[in-house]
């Protein structure tokens, strides 16, 4: 079977969505790269506290964070800890 060890993520705000349902795919993976928003850039978006909440509690630690400015958005590397 297939398990892929990177998982990159740009979906208008429905980043922590995706990973909810990527789950059992996470075991596999060692690094996460994701969009990332400090605003509520799209109606309901999760914001990068929630994402850091999310993947900390299954082994990840944010090691980079890229904004776009001031805009409210940006990309992040998590890698498995």
């Amino acid at each position: 079977a297939f398990a892929p060890d990177y998982l990159a993520l740009d979906i208008q705000g429905a980043e922590l969505d995706a990973l909810h349902g990527a789950q059992s795919t996470l075991e596999s993976v060692r690094w996460v790269y994701s969009e990332v928003n400090t605003e509520e850039v799209y109606v309901g978006c999760a914001q990068l506290e929630d994402m850091d909440v999310f993947l900390g509690g299954r082994g990840f630690k944010r090691v980079t964070t890229q904004m776009a400015g001031d805009v409210g958005w940006g990309d992040a590397l998590w890698v498995r800890s």
